[in-house]
């Protein structure tokens, strides 16, 4: 599970939920620092769907959520290598570095069984095993 993040054209807006027909975000992982000379960048995943990855998905990078189609992605110990089309050297990898990654949530798949997504529980009401109210997510 990943946190999501909302994007809103009303700045002073502090609700976390979409507004009707406001396409909904999710934080599938980070990129950290460019790899070599060639555009490839360090991958940090945070979603469990690694399918995302697959060449010619699109991603939404940085806080204005750029466009961009993945063309490569490699495991290396930890980490992961990843190439976005159009992003060919190493200076024009280093202007994305510590951005998030984000997918839209209608290209992704359901949780199956008892797993949700964060946003999907915010705002349901807690409830003790006796029934006791002890809040709200």
């Amino acid at each position: 599970m990943s946190p999501v993040r909302k994007i809103s054209t009303n700045q002073d807006e502090l609700s976390g939920s979409p507004q009707q027909g406001e396409p909904v975000y999710l934080v599938v992982g980070k990129l950290r620092r460019p790899h070599g000379i060639a555009g490839e960048m360090l991958f940090e995943m945070t979603s469990e769907s690694i399918q995302l990855f697959n060449p010619g998905k699109q991603v939404y990078v940085g806080d204005k959520k750029n466009l961009h189609r993945i063309s490569a992605l490699r495991q290396t110990n930890k980490l992961w290598l990843i190439s976005l089309e159009g992003v060919e050297n190493r200076e024009q990898a280093a202007l994305l570095r510590n951005q998030w990654v984000f997918a839209r949530m209608e290209d992704l798949k359901p949780l199956s069984g008892d797993r949700f997504y964060h946003h999907e529980v915010l705002g349901m009401s807690v409830v003790a095993e006796n029934g006791t109210f002890l809040g709200e997510v």
